[in-house]
């Protein structure tokens, strides 16, 4: 045998329970470049790869337990470590050898070149083995049968295709019922007769391996009236294996498709081996029901306190709970209902199981059930069959409840009942565990509340701490580029004045020794001098608006008198251009504002006017009262503005990308100086503009009447 093993063609290892090598085969000798007596003594993670040593030892120590086969790796690369280092791509299989009372695993290692060459065929086996293996593992475990049974619903469905699945039980009278079922109905299917299904002998019908398999094309004679039953109610597949031994089954595991042919030989050994698992667990399970039912119990509760003292989530909390409670107790709605003593409130904060309506917001009513485990604080059992129960929401299937109080302190916070639609389902026995359950539920309430409350109270003060922090760097980034602006326009705004200055005593040629090619170079110069002199005002301006520094001295003003310095101002803008200026004003306006900032407003608006006009154009300034206020309006016939950059307009340096308007100067700061200013003045500006038809800027200001009684009242206030 021992020279067997080691001929063989596929590499082999034999470990103990503890990882410890027994036996390697030449493959494995080979391969890695070890002697065999090297090996053996050493840990199975001698061969393995960085990432695998763990997992190696939690499947050796599970599978050294009694589970099947499994492979492992079906998920990610594994290979083995050679003496030199370096790694060889295999796959390994992982098998329980008992020998005597001795457990060992033995481990098959393949190797190959790609996993996507691997036989289908092959994949599904190890799929079903994967499916028998986590099965038999929780078998094993002992686990209740219900957490068996949602797995074993969970399992096939990952390899067998139905749409209900379950699993009947013998009774002590020999008969059967139905104790689990998972799935969707297919038409009118459900649970009725799966017995009477397995004991006719229904058409087409084979064993496989113990199982029953069985497809129905179309409706049988009336010598199958629970076939014809199956057929009636949407069943088209259906496969059947007893539970255990086949002669005496524990019962039948049952799956049933609306599809025809939806089983083959396969899927019925695989639900045989599965069949012939569960029989043993649910003998057992009967046998040991008294004992195991104080075990569960004990468990339930230490679950729930682990869940409790681990996480700050009621949702995790919550969800621990029902599970246990599922697995103790007959339960079909499970319901925690908080109490908010503020408003002396309700609400079913969470539930599970049949629906039902809530409670609504109001007031507590103390003829209910929930009302009077808050209001008396002892938990107590009700008959919801009783007509004198005002229960609220109460569903006539529902039959038994138990209410107990959420006590924390001395304080009630809340309820929780749990609902069943057998009669008297409970006892004072199960009431004394709901009621030790329920204090854990008020501690997780009570540590979520704290837990939340920490929480935000951090975040605020995070969030405080970010903000100041932020606005701090701001501020400086304000205050340095407003320094540096102002630093570098005062420098530039001496020896630009000084330009200026001698530019226009050039220009004027009292001592005539310059021609007239001279002259018109010097009037280029002082235009580009005047062009930067503005430039720098404007940056100016804006440093001193981002920091915050803006004053304005507000007065009563003649604005005729304002717009003819305005127009004086930039009369040789228009001229340079050959465009004429129409000015217009009703007599006797006044406005509330400061001369000097509106002066630079219409100043602005009609430079920019002239700037994007062509030459020979007529741009208007009009002034007219609107009610209270007063309104300054600058039209050009230019090339107007595009819906688009009208959204921009008024943004810090926005320049448009339009080709017809790109070409001209500007630092994009002149209509954010405009708005800023107006607003500064508690005025408003608007724009017209319709593309290709020139623009309109208005410019709204409240009239010295209306301003000074407004600032007279919020005096007073």
């Amino acid at each position: 045998m021992t020279r067997l093993r080691t001929a063989l063609t596929d590499g082999l290892v034999v470990i103990d329970a503890f990882g410890k090598i027994l036996h390697v085969n030449n493959w494995v000798s080979n391969t890695t470049g070890y002697d065999p007596e090297q090996l053996v003594g050493e840990s199975i993670e001698t061969l393995l790869s960085e990432g695998a040593e763990g997992e190696s030892a939690a499947f050796t120590q599970a599978f050294a337990q009694g589970a099947g086969a499994l492979p492992v790796g079906q998920t990610s690369d594994l290979y083995l470590r050679k003496r030199n280092g370096r790694k060889v791509h295999v796959d390994i299989e992982l098998s329980p050898v008992c020998v005597g009372e001795e457990k060992i695993v033995a481990v098959t290692v393949r190797g190959r070149r790609d996993r996507s060459s691997a036989d289908a065929r092959r994949r599904l086996e190890l799929r079903h083995q994967q499916v028998i293996g986590r099965l038999a593992s929780d078998i094993n475990l002992a686990r209740p049968l219900f957490d068996i049974y949602e797995r074993l619903a969970d399992e096939l469905r990952k390899v067998i295709p139905f749409d209900r699945a379950s699993v009947t039980e013998r009774t002590d009278d020999g008969s059967f019922i139905v104790e689990f079922s998972a799935g969707e109905t297919v038409s009118r299917m459900d649970d009725r007769d799966l017995e009477g299904l397995i004991a006719e002998s229904f058409p087409n019908a084979r064993e496989v391996n113990g199982a029953l398999l069985s497809s129905i094309d179309k409706r049988p004679d009336d010598d199958h009236p629970a076939c014809q039953a199956m057929f009636d109610r949407g069943i088209r597949s259906m496969m059947a294996a007893p539970l255990g031994n086949p002669l005496f089954p524990e019962g039948h595991l049952i799956v049933r498709s609306g599809q025809s042919h939806a089983y083959n030989d396969a899927h019925a050994r695989l639900l045989s081996t599965i069949g012939f698992q569960l029989g043993p667990a649910i003998r057992n399970a009967r046998l040991g029901n008294g004992l195991k039912k104080v075990i569960a119990e004990q468990a339930a509760v230490a679950k729930i306190a682990r869940t409790v003292s681990t996480s700050m989530n009621i949702e995790q909390v919550w969800d621990a709970f029902v599970r246990q409670v599922k697995t103790l107790l007959p339960a079909d709605r499970i319901v925690l209902t908080e109490f908010i003593d503020e408003d002396n409130t309700l609400i079913d904060s969470h539930v599970w199981g049949v629906t039902s309506p809530t409670h609504p917001s109001g007031k507590i009513n103390t003829n209910t059930s929930v009302g009077r485990a808050i209001k008396r604080g002892e938990p107590f059992i009700d008959d919801l069959t009783n007509p004198k129960i005002a229960e609220q929401g109460k569903l006539p299937e529902l039959r038994s409840a138990m209410f107990v109080p959420l006590r924390l302190s001395d304080r009630i916070i809340g309820s929780l009942n749990i609902k069943s639609k057998d009669a008297n389902a409970y006892s004072q026995r199960d009431l004394n565990l709901m009621s030790l359950l329920a204090d854990q539920i008020a501690g997780a309430i009570a540590a979520e509340r704290a837990h939340t409350a920490l929480l935000e109270s951090a975040a605020v003060r995070e969030e405080q701490i970010r903000t100041e922090s932020e606005n701090r760097r701001l501020a400086g980034e304000v205050e340095f580029k407003s320094k540096l602006i102002s630093t570098v326009s005062h420098e530039l705004r001496t020896p630009l004045t000084a330009m200026l200055a001698m530019a226009d005593t050039l220009k004027r040629n009292r001592q005539g020794n310059l021609n007239e090619r001279q002259i018109e170079q010097i009037g280029v110069i002082r235009n580009s001098g005047r062009r930067l002199f503005l430039l720098t005002n404007d940056l100016l301006t804006a440093s001193t608006i981002d920091a915050g520094k803006l004053k304005v001295a507000m007065d009563r003003i003649d604005l005729e008198q304002v717009m003819g310095n305005v127009v004086r101002s930039v009369t040789p803008i228009f001229e340079n251009k050959e465009q004429k200026l129409i000015v217009s004003c009703e007599p006797g306006l006044e406005v509330y504002a400061d001369k000097i900032r509106l002066e630079q407003v219409l100043s602005n608006l009609l430079s920019n006017a002239s700037k994007y006009s062509p030459e020979g154009s007529i741009s208007r300034m009009t002034a007219v009262a609107d009610d209270d206020r007063v309104v300054v309006s600058v039209a050009d016939n230019g090339q107007g503005i595009s819906d688009e950059d009208q959204e921009k307009l008024f943004d810090t340096y926005f320049r448009s990308d339009d080709k017809a308007t790109h070409s001209e100067v500007g630092a994009g700061l002149g209509l954010y100086i405009v708005k800023m200013l107006v607003e500064a003045q508690g005025g408003e500006v608007d724009v017209e503009s319709e593309y290709g038809l020139g623009s309109t800027f208005s410019v709204s200001l409240k009239r010295p009447s209306e301003a000074l009684e407004s600032e007279a009242n919020e005096d007073a206030a």
